[in-house]
């Protein structure tokens, strides 16, 4: 008797034919779409991406109607408390946060281990849900809505990355890329517009230096094209938002400084606001404000260098230093 399929595997099933095919469907595009940009760039023996090749990328994303005042913030938190049990130890993690995020804004959040900073960005993301307190994006309480909702934004408004990736072992890259998008539609609707999700994905991947790792698994590859497919993924369905939770926390400094800029251009390019928390003040100078989080509350705000004085100091300390 076979072998039930995994679960996985009947939910890739439907397209992986069509992935199997990648090298080969350049050419079978949907009218009106830009075709793949070539290569921008040519990796060299440490596989680096540089700010300065992206920027020359044509993938550019279709920013979303926003129905914001000028001047008001993208997204706000208010008195936002939450608390985890231990058995019978309740543990105060959040303690009343207030916080504003403006569009197109790359702001870092930086704390201690335990300070709650990743805590603040999943309850943002919608990964969990406050005890007190509220979550406002464009004028709308979002903390409360019903559980489908959230899933919603959560596929299409905020992009996630986190430090430990969070690839599936057993898809290939550009699986893995596209599966935000499977999980947002209906088996129908994203066999009729594979073709557009396709590109998109592939032309994400080439942008981060891995159109030659399509079809590699993720024990294939290095740590920073691990971190770079998951950026990839978080933005396949092109979100407002991109919520990073340490994103070079498990990378060498070197690669930690290109993700750092990879998303700083990524910003420009596919319009992003970006909220990234980090224990490291060198790699938090990289952003344009620094939103400092201890012991549950904010505790101190500061506009960072600007970016051509900021990366300079950022790279000799990065360059010194361990990542932790």
């Amino acid at each position: 008797m076979n072998k039930p399929e995994t679960a996985t595997h009947q939910c890739c099933s439907a397209f992986k034919t069509d992935c199997d095919a990648s090298q080969s469907a350049e050419n079978a595009f949907l009218p009106g779409h830009p075709a793949i940009a070539p290569p921008h760039f040519q990796l060299g023996e440490q596989h680096r991406v540089t700010a300065e090749a992206i920027s020359h990328s044509k993938l550019r994303a279709v920013p979303e109607e926003t129905s914001i005042k000028s001047g008001e913030p993208l997204l706000s938190v208010r008195g936002l408390v939450k608390s985890y049990r231990k058995a019978s130890v309740e543990i105060p993690v959040l303690k009343g946060v207030d916080l504003d995020v403006q569009s197109g804004e790359f702001l870092a959040i930086v704390g201690q281990s335990g300070s709650g900073k990743s805590t603040l960005l999943h309850l943002i993301g919608q990964l969990d849900q406050p005890d007190d307190g509220t979550i406002v994006l464009k004028n709308e309480r979002i903390d409360n809505l019903p559980t489908h909702l959230r899933d919603r934004l959560r596929n299409r408004t905020f992009g996630m990355v986190f430090q430990f990736y969070h690839l599936l072992p057993e898809l290939t890259t550009l699986e893995n890329v596209l599966m935000p998008v499977m999980i947002g539609r209906s088996l129908w609707q994203y066999w009729r517009e594979r073709t557009e999700h396709r590109r998109r994905a592939m032309e994400l991947l080439e942008l981060m230096g891995l159109g030659h790792r399509l079809k590699h698994r993720p024990h294939e590859l290095s740590g920073g094209e691990l971190q770079r497919a998951a950026i990839a993924r978080a933005l396949v369905n092109r979100p407002q938002i991109l919520l990073a939770d340490e994103p070079t926390g498990n990378l060498d400094p070197a690669t930690g400084q290109e993700i750092l800029n990879l998303l700083r251009t990524l910003r420009q390019q596919e319009h992003l606001t970006i909220v990234m928390v980090t224990h490291d003040h060198s790699i938090a100078a990289l952003a344009d404000r620094i939103v400092c989080l201890a012991a549950g509350r904010i505790r101190s705000e500061e506009a960072s260098l600007l970016p051509d004085r900021a990366a300079a100091p950022a790279s000799r300390q990065m360059a010194t230093g361990v990542v932790r």
